[in-house]
């Protein structure tokens, strides 16, 4: 963590059951996830001292980063975010038998987790909902 404190987070329980044995279950599921935008992130980013700097400048270079992977990654590059977050493109559906690509296929991004994003449950206060 970060700041020492951990953070609280709400979860609920959803029922299910396992499809393979017929057993009742129940999952977690995180509860009141908040949603964030480029601006959100400046202004938390200058409330918790992460980065200094005028809040227009830091939308304009951050909206510059996000530009500058977008490009990278539509060039065929994987980006890696800080050993956090790598983000890269992969071909998805299946091809012929002559092996082209066609309209059954299509050029995802993909967001993966990396070694740096890894946390343990007890890094979190959590509280039931």
């Amino acid at each position: 963590m970060i700041t020492g404190m951990k953070p609280r987070l709400k979860y609920r329980l959803v029922q299910g059951r396992n499809p393979m044995s017929g057993e009742e279950t129940r999952r977690p599921l995180i509860a009141d996830r908040r949603s964030i935008d480029a601006e959100g992130i400046v202004e938390y980013a200058l409330a918790k001292g992460y980065v200094i700097g005028s809040p227009l400048e830091l939308r304009y270079q951050l909206a510059g980063f996000v530009d500058t992977m977008r490009s990278l990654v539509s060039e065929g590059v994987s980006v890696n975010l800080c050993d956090w977050l790598r983000i890269h493109g992969e071909l998805s559906g299946t091809v012929g038998t002559n092996g082209r690509l066609s309209e059954k296929n299509e050029f995802r991004v993909l967001a993966t987790p990396l070694k740096s994003a890894k946390c343990r449950i007890d890094d979190f206060d959590w509280e039931r909902v």
